[in-house]
């Protein structure tokens, strides 16, 4: 997803006829708004569809309508400790102080922790 539109990559084993589907509202009784787009693939090629979404897409292909079904495309919007890239040089360079810095504090934990004797583990007194 970005800039209010969704790409949809998609690659053909057979021939198909894939639809997506975006709602942008009501237009009547029962009756919904929305983007349509469709591509035809035939075997071996990838296409890029680009619809307009501000969320829920609709995939059909020619077999699921004739069966009656489709797919709703869902967009992660996040949610990961790990942020996306592209990554550039300085996002890097921050990534390798705070790396850096983890373990210095380590470091400096475990030279504490030695010289205060915390790391003489249960010793047996009789």
């Amino acid at each position: 997803m970005e800039n209010g539109s969704m790409y949809v990559t998609l690659h053909a084993d057979t021939y198909r006829v894939v639809t997506l589907t975006a709602p942008t509202g009501e237009s009547g009784e029962g009756m919904h708004a929305g983007d349509v787009r469709t591509s035809s693939l035939d075997p071996g090629e990838t296409a890029v569809l680009t619809i307009p979404a501000d969320g829920k897409v609709w995939l059909s292909t020619s077999t699921s309508t004739s069966n009656g079904k489709y797919a709703e495309l869902v967009v992660s919007t996040g949610g990961s400790i790990f942020p996306s890239g592209p990554f550039d040089g300085s996002d890097m360079a921050v990534f390798g102080s705070a790396v850096g810095l983890t373990f210095a504090l380590v470091g400096i934990y475990r030279a504490v922790e030695a010289r205060e004797g915390a790391d003489e583990g249960g010793e047996r007194v009789a």
